[in-house]
């Protein structure tokens, strides 16, 4: 009976932690059209057929990758649809990378730590969207070679150009 009892709480626990980083219902309510999944296993945010980033007219695909520890981190992956080209990006890391409009960048969730994490969103006004990320620059800093390049600071601003990705520090706008 106790071994019963002890394989039930077990799996119910394990569903609940694995349910916790889930933002379905929050998109169900705030972002219904939005295309997410999270996949508990693999620990991956799947935000697949929501944005063309290369302008090839095709949606891509945008994955938030856990990291496995006791305090989950997530790394950022895209998948170009044309090319199936993958794209890993191990030091842009967020502990939560909940999709935010744009518009939560002008409210005061601006000021830390209520800061927006995530933003898809046409920034340069190029026609593509850009990734706005607020990294966790404690569990992962930014390589050499992008400081090199002037990024020094989070959030960063990720954008498709010349078949390629780039980086640079966001500056908000005033």
């Amino acid at each position: 009976m106790r071994t019963g009892l002890l394989l039930l709480f077990t799996m119910f626990t394990g569903y609940l932690i694995a349910q916790e980083n889930s933002f379905r219902e929050h998109y169900a309510k705030t972002n219904p059209a939005l295309k997410y999944r999270y996949d508990a296993t693999k620990q991956i945010h799947d935000y697949s057929g929501n944005w063309d980033l290369d302008g090839d007219n095709q949606t891509d695909s945008i994955f938030f990758t856990g990291n496995g520890g006791a305090h989950l981190y997530f790394s950022l992956s895209i998948v170009l649809s044309a090319d199936h080209r993958k794209f890993n990006f191990p030091f842009l890391v967020t502990d939560m990378p909940l999709l935010e409009p744009v518009d939560s960048l002008n409210k005061s969730a601006y000021r830390f730590p209520l800061f927006p994490k995530f933003i898809v969103h046409d920034f340069d006004h190029d026609g593509k969207p850009d990734i706005y990320l607020n990294t966790d620059t404690s569990f992962a800093s930014i390589p050499a070679n992008w400081k090199k390049r002037g990024v020094t600071t989070s959030p960063v601003l990720l954008y498709y150009r010349n078949k390629n990705f780039f980086l640079k520090s966001f500056r908000k706008q005033k």
